[in-house]
């Protein structure tokens, strides 16, 4: 017996949630702690629920203040050609070079 599979609505915005594809199934992820709530959670009131629990500061919001946190959350994720990934390797690269020649001279990590 599977499950009933909850489809994402642009209403849920108004709620701080966003849509986000997990393993082909469609998630609610909240814009504002980024958590990725389950496919079952992708009901009204347990959107409510968690805006009201988790950031009742931000319950009385508008729409237009969560599609500003929704596209800043969507700037932050990696863009299709992996542009931001091959950033981020390279300083870790260098972080890892730099860590290493400390350990090679026996030194404290600290000055690193």
């Amino acid at each position: 017996m599977s499950s009933k599979k909850r489809q994402y609505n642009e209403i849920y915005m108004q709620y701080g949630f966003t849509v986000i594809i997990e393993s082909g199934e469609e998630k609610p992820q909240c814009v504002l702690c980024n958590k990725v709530l389950s496919n079952d959670s992708m009901r009204p009131t347990k959107l409510k629920q968690h805006l009201k629990n988790v950031h009742p500061q931000n319950k009385d919001k508008d729409k237009s203040f969560f599609e500003r946190h929704n596209k800043a959350l969507k700037m932050m994720r990696l863009d299709a050609s992996g542009e931001f990934f091959k950033r981020n390797n390279k300083l870790v690269e260098a972080s890892y070079l730099v860590a290493l020649e400390i350990a090679k001279q026996k030194k404290p990590h600290t000055i690193g």
